[in-house]
């Protein structure tokens, strides 16, 4: 059974590889995702890389989920993000919520 990982997985992975800074074996092991995985996602963002500088490409517009702003919640959510080299489990891929 393939595995489904989160878009934004994918890309940071092809991004560190593409730094040059990791080896393919290394991210792979560093994530538990398998080399061919890592491979594949790397020719798809280079395939479709040059449709996001179309001219005729525009992104979406964000659009506000709510009317009102006094229906958002009133609290922060701060994001640390570990970088690979410490990361001691590739569990939760060095993500931390507060």
């Amino acid at each position: 059974m393939a595995k489904n990982y989160p878009p934004k997985l994918k890309f940071q992975i092809v991004l560190e590889l593409l730094q040059g800074e990791h080896s393919i074996g290394q991210l792979a092991k560093s994530y538990s995702v398998h080399p061919n995985s890592i491979l594949k996602w790397k020719r798809e963002l280079l395939e479709k890389g040059p449709q996001l500088f179309a001219q005729d490409h525009h992104p979406p517009s964000p659009k506000p989920s709510c009317a009102n702003s006094s229906s958002l919640p009133n609290r922060m959510t701060w994001v640390f993000i570990v970088p690979s080299c410490q990361r001691k489990t590739p569990a939760n891929a060095g993500v931390f919520l507060f």
